[in-house]
Protein backbone atom coordinates (compact mmCIF):
# COMPACT_ATOMS: atom_id res chain seq x y z
CA UNK A 1 0.00 0.00 0.00
CA UNK A 2 1.58 3.34 -1.04
CA UNK A 3 2.33 5.93 1.60
CA UNK A 4 0.02 8.96 1.61
CA UNK A 5 1.60 12.19 0.44
CA UNK A 6 2.72 14.60 3.17
CA UNK A 7 0.63 17.66 3.96
CA UNK A 8 1.73 21.09 2.75
CA UNK A 9 3.61 23.43 5.07
CA UNK A 10 2.71 26.78 6.56
CA UNK A 11 4.36 28.70 3.70
CA UNK A 12 2.10 27.04 1.15
CA UNK A 13 -0.98 27.58 3.34
CA UNK A 14 -0.07 31.25 3.67
CA UNK A 15 0.29 31.55 -0.12
CA UNK A 16 -3.17 30.07 -0.58
CA UNK A 17 -4.64 32.63 1.80
CA UNK A 18 -2.75 35.47 0.09
CA UNK A 19 -4.24 34.33 -3.22
CA UNK A 20 -7.71 34.11 -1.70
CA UNK A 21 -7.33 37.65 -0.36
CA UNK A 22 -5.86 39.06 -3.58
CA UNK A 23 -8.70 37.53 -5.59
CA UNK A 24 -11.26 38.81 -3.04
CA UNK A 25 -12.84 35.37 -2.95
CA UNK A 26 -15.84 34.67 -0.76
CA UNK A 27 -15.49 31.88 1.77
CA UNK A 28 -17.97 29.84 -0.27
CA UNK A 29 -15.96 30.19 -3.50
CA UNK A 30 -12.71 29.41 -1.65
CA UNK A 31 -14.21 26.24 -0.16
CA UNK A 32 -15.48 25.23 -3.61
CA UNK A 33 -11.94 25.46 -5.03
CA UNK A 34 -10.62 23.31 -2.18
CA UNK A 35 -13.46 20.81 -2.63
CA UNK A 36 -12.67 20.56 -6.35
CA UNK A 37 -9.33 18.97 -5.42
CA UNK A 38 -10.78 16.80 -2.65
CA UNK A 39 -10.03 18.88 0.44
CA UNK A 40 -12.25 20.71 2.91
CA UNK A 41 -9.43 22.85 4.33
CA UNK A 42 -5.95 24.01 3.34
CA UNK A 43 -4.58 21.89 6.21
CA UNK A 44 -5.69 18.76 4.34
CA UNK A 45 -3.86 19.57 1.09
CA UNK A 46 -0.92 17.54 -0.15
CA UNK A 47 1.60 19.00 -2.63
CA UNK A 48 -0.23 17.69 -5.70
CA UNK A 49 -3.52 19.21 -4.56
CA UNK A 50 -1.73 22.45 -3.65
CA UNK A 51 -0.32 22.73 -7.18
CA UNK A 52 -3.79 22.23 -8.63
CA UNK A 53 -5.30 24.90 -6.34
CA UNK A 54 -2.54 27.35 -7.30
CA UNK A 55 -3.13 26.66 -11.02
CA UNK A 56 -6.79 27.51 -10.50
CA UNK A 57 -5.97 30.70 -8.58
CA UNK A 58 -3.56 31.78 -11.34
CA UNK A 59 -6.23 31.14 -13.96
CA UNK A 60 -8.51 33.46 -11.92
CA UNK A 61 -5.87 36.19 -12.07
CA UNK A 62 -3.66 35.61 -9.01
CA UNK A 63 -0.14 37.05 -9.46
CA UNK A 64 2.43 35.49 -7.10
CA UNK A 65 4.89 37.78 -5.30
CA UNK A 66 7.80 36.44 -7.40
CA UNK A 67 6.53 38.42 -10.38
CA UNK A 68 6.64 41.62 -8.34
CA UNK A 69 10.14 40.74 -7.12
CA UNK A 70 11.50 40.62 -10.69
CA UNK A 71 9.98 44.05 -11.44
CA UNK A 72 11.61 45.43 -8.29
CA UNK A 73 15.05 44.15 -9.31
CA UNK A 74 14.79 46.20 -12.49
CA UNK A 75 13.85 49.25 -10.40
CA UNK A 76 17.08 48.81 -8.39
CA UNK A 77 19.25 49.42 -11.45
CA UNK A 78 21.47 52.46 -11.03
CA UNK A 79 21.68 55.22 -13.65
CA UNK A 80 24.39 54.96 -16.31
CA UNK A 81 27.82 55.94 -15.04
CA UNK A 82 26.96 55.26 -11.39
CA UNK A 83 30.10 53.94 -9.62
CA UNK A 84 27.86 51.63 -7.55
CA UNK A 85 26.70 49.73 -10.66
CA UNK A 86 29.29 46.90 -10.48
CA UNK A 87 28.47 46.27 -6.82
CA UNK A 88 24.73 46.24 -7.46
CA UNK A 89 25.28 43.80 -10.35
CA UNK A 90 27.39 41.61 -8.03
CA UNK A 91 24.59 41.59 -5.45
CA UNK A 92 22.05 40.71 -8.17
CA UNK A 93 24.28 37.83 -9.30
CA UNK A 94 24.63 36.50 -5.75
CA UNK A 95 20.86 36.70 -5.28
CA UNK A 96 20.24 34.82 -8.52
CA UNK A 97 22.85 32.21 -7.60
CA UNK A 98 21.59 31.58 -4.07
CA UNK A 99 17.87 32.05 -4.56
CA UNK A 100 17.80 34.82 -1.97
CA UNK A 101 15.48 37.80 -2.41
CA UNK A 102 15.91 41.55 -2.48
CA UNK A 103 14.13 41.59 0.87
CA UNK A 104 16.98 39.55 2.36
CA UNK A 105 19.55 42.12 1.23
CA UNK A 106 17.25 44.95 2.37
CA UNK A 107 17.29 43.28 5.80
CA UNK A 108 21.10 43.25 5.80
CA UNK A 109 21.09 46.93 4.83
CA UNK A 110 18.65 47.78 7.61
CA UNK A 111 20.59 45.82 10.22
CA UNK A 112 24.05 47.06 9.23
CA UNK A 113 23.32 50.69 8.37
CA UNK A 114 19.74 51.51 9.37
CA UNK A 115 18.84 52.08 5.68
CA UNK A 116 15.69 50.35 4.44
CA UNK A 117 16.74 49.56 0.84
CA UNK A 118 20.10 48.33 -0.33
CA UNK A 119 19.66 50.37 -3.52
CA UNK A 120 20.03 53.50 -1.38
CA UNK A 121 23.44 52.54 0.02
CA UNK A 122 26.63 54.31 -0.95
CA UNK A 123 29.57 52.52 -2.56
CA UNK A 124 31.41 51.80 0.71
CA UNK A 125 28.29 50.35 2.31
CA UNK A 126 27.62 48.20 -0.75
CA UNK A 127 31.14 46.75 -0.45
CA UNK A 128 30.27 45.66 3.09
CA UNK A 129 27.00 44.09 1.95
CA UNK A 130 28.82 42.16 -0.79
CA UNK A 131 31.30 40.94 1.85
CA UNK A 132 28.43 39.81 4.10
CA UNK A 133 26.76 37.97 1.21
CA UNK A 134 30.09 36.33 0.31
CA UNK A 135 30.38 35.01 3.86
CA UNK A 136 26.84 33.63 3.57
CA UNK A 137 27.70 31.87 0.28
CA UNK A 138 30.87 30.35 1.76
CA UNK A 139 29.01 29.09 4.84
CA UNK A 140 26.25 27.65 2.69
CA UNK A 141 28.72 25.83 0.45
CA UNK A 142 30.55 24.36 3.48
CA UNK A 143 27.24 23.16 4.92
CA UNK A 144 26.56 21.13 1.77
CA UNK A 145 24.01 23.50 0.22
CA UNK A 146 26.57 24.61 -2.35
CA UNK A 147 26.03 27.40 -4.80
CA UNK A 148 25.94 26.94 -8.55
CA UNK A 149 29.66 27.83 -8.72
CA UNK A 150 30.62 24.98 -6.41
CA UNK A 151 28.49 22.48 -8.32
CA UNK A 152 30.12 23.50 -11.59
CA UNK A 153 33.56 23.20 -10.01
CA UNK A 154 34.57 26.84 -10.51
Amino acid sequence: MPKPLPKIGNREKALIHVAKSQLKMSEEDYRAVLASVGAASSTELNPVQFDEVMRKFKSYGFVPAGAARSRRRKANRPPAGDPRAPLLRKIAAILADTGLTDAYVDGISKKMFGIDRYGWLNQEQLWKVVAALSVYVKRKSKAGGGSRHKEEGT
